[in-house]
């Protein structure tokens, strides 16, 4: 059963979203983890061709993925509003609950607690708390008061060929047939909204 949370957003309109589920979470991380081993090698190659050839790269090698991976999460989800390209992948996007964006704070508090989270534990305590949280929340999101949602609910996804499968009005049933008590000033601004 796929879980949902209620956001009221800064203008008080209470919107449903669907939770992300923990593959969708996984995958979107494992995404991440190729895009940042990725970069880490260049920078790696680059540091040790042009800064550090009489220095031990051991420290570089140690220490410098960690810390591009953290750098890599806080960047995205601080210029991408939530979201790493291994989100954005999966369409799925770091949320707070008061139905504010992630300010940097969060980011960095979340990018924090991922060490207990995800990296001290091989992902055992994340993956438990996603699973087994009202609003899947691992420790990162607790303490920043964040969840991570999906961008496109499954319900509201249509094909194109759902579209043209609509040839006339007769056999179109209308999702939400209150529509017609609409004017057309009405579909005007809800349009232009």
């Amino acid at each position: 059963m796929q879980k949902t949370i209620e956001i009221t957003t800064t203008q008080n309109v209470t919107i449903e979203y669907e939770l992300a589920l923990l593959r969708e979470r996984v995958l979107a991380w494992l995404l991440d983890i190729v895009l940042v081993g990725l970069g880490y090698i260049l920078l790696f190659v680059l540091l040790l061709q042009f800064f550090v050839r009489n220095a031990d790269p051991t420290i570089f090698f140690l220490l410098l993925p960690i810390l591009c991976y953290f750098l890599y999460n806080i960047f995205f989800e601080i210029w991408n509003v939530g979201q790493t390209p291994g989100k954005k992948a999966m369409n799925i996007k770091v949320a707070r609950l008061d139905g504010k964006d992630p300010e940097w704070s969060d980011v960095v508090l979340r990018a924090l607690l991922q060490l207990v989270d995800w990296m001290f534990s091989a992902g055992v305590v994340g993956a438990l708390l996603i699973k087994t949280t009202a609003k899947s929340q691992r420790f990162g999101d607790m303490a920043a008061n964040t969840t991570v949602i999906k961008l496109y609910g499954s319900r509201f996804m249509f094909r194109l060929e759902d579209i043209l499968n609509i040839s006339s009005l007769e056999r179109y049933q209308p999702v939400f047939p209150q529509v017609r008590n609409l004017s057309e000033k009405d579909m005007i601004f809800i349009k232009r909204c």
